[in-house]
């Protein structure tokens, strides 16, 4: 038999522990080569017109779409805490701040933001935030989100504008309007009828053969996401207002970005167009299941926009858009993602 020499010892396992796997070097190749895609739509629809048209920009213009920005994740960062309230343990306000936009930046870099409850849950979890609490937040968030956005998409069915922009574009707004009315029945099941959902799970996990064990702990996380969910809808009236009020707030900010990139670049077009062509680019990005939407959201709303405004002010608009929705989310989350790794916060005691 042979034996191992300490240092090849050592080099096997350094090598099974580095950061640096292949695997994990390939999944960065390919998040780059799709942020590289993103960036190449637009130009190659602008041409050298829309990069000329970004450098009109003042910086007065820069400034205010980068506070837009900011006034964005504050508002969302502020419906969180209100929804949160009680349940934070030594948890200051620029603390979950960081953790906020390292969460983003994982929904950012996973298909259709799969990764933001796994990483919200790791994140808070040394503040005494359970995984079920995290989850119901999410689920109560969503519901809260979906419910805006449909009346939004009413709005724009009722101004007819459906007819403007084809039957594809009606298509892609009913399916992403289906989607968020299924969010929300499913959190109406998990807070007045938890017991029929329990039931629905456990005939589906039957047919799937999962066995009785397996169909236990399910039992068992669904029925701590209610109670968690029935926590949150308990809190005062004041509270869930503010947090409703904030949630209006973040969507009429979030769907002017596209509107205000066009405004600021020359383009003329209602802000009810552009927030509707926005909507549909973000629906379609999230159903393509594709890492920050990149590519599906591009072409979406370079197929929307040109025949409205040019291939140039689109190309342009776009691009000052997605850097905005995307590139910015990924540039702040990872600094707050290396921030929080290299100031780890210590497990808080359960009051």
């Amino acid at each position: 038999m042979t034996s191992l020499r300490p240092s090849e010892g050592l080099t096997s396992t350094t090598q099974k522990n580095t950061p640096f796997s292949p695997h994990r070097a390939r999944i960065a190749a390919l998040l780059i080569g799709l942020l590289a895609i993103g960036m190449a739509i637009p130009i190659a629809l602008g041409g050298r017109d829309a990069l000329t048209l970004i450098t009109t920009l003042r910086i007065g213009d820069i400034f205010t779409l980068l506070a837009i920005m900011v006034v964005v994740w504050h508002l969302n960062l502020l419906k969180l805490r209100i929804l949160m309230s009680g349940k934070l343990v030594n948890l200051g306000y620029w603390r979950m701040a960081r953790i906020y936009m390292a969460a983003e930046f994982v929904s950012k870099t996973t298909p259709a933001g799969s990764g933001a409850p796994v990483a919200a849950i790791a994140l808070l979890a040394p503040h005494n935030v359970s995984a079920s609490t995290c989850i119901a937040i999410f689920c109560v968030v969503g519901c809260m989100d979906a419910i805006v956005l449909i009346f939004y998409i009413g709005i724009f069915a009722l101004t007819g504008l459906s007819g403007i922009l084809g039957g594809s574009a009606v298509t892609s707004v009913l399916l992403l309007a289906l989607v968020m009315a299924c969010a929300i029945f499913a959190t109406y099941l998990l807070i007045s009828r938890h017991k029929l959902l329990i039931t629905v799970a456990d005939a589906m996990l039957r047919i799937l053969t999962v066995g009785p064990s397996k169909r236990r702990t399910a039992h068992k996380a669904l029925i701590s996401l209610h109670r968690a969910i029935k926590k949150i809808t308990k809190l005062p009236p004041w509270r869930l207002a503010i947090s409703w009020a904030a949630c209006l707030l973040y969507w009429i900010l979030y769907l002017s970005t596209l509107y205000l990139s066009i405004l600021l670049i020359g383009g003329q077009i209602s802000w009810t167009d552009a927030g509707f062509i926005q909507i549909i680019a973000m629906g379609v990005g999230h159903l393509l299941m594709i890492p920050g939407g990149i590519g599906g959201s591009e072409i979406t709303s370079a197929v929307l926009l040109t025949p409205l405004l040019g291939a140039a002010i689109s190309g342009s608009a776009i691009l000052i858009w997605r850097f905005l929705m995307l590139y910015l989310y990924l540039i702040v989350g990872g600094l707050s993602m290396l921030s929080l790794i290299a100031s780890p916060s210590k497990p808080a005691k359960a009051p």
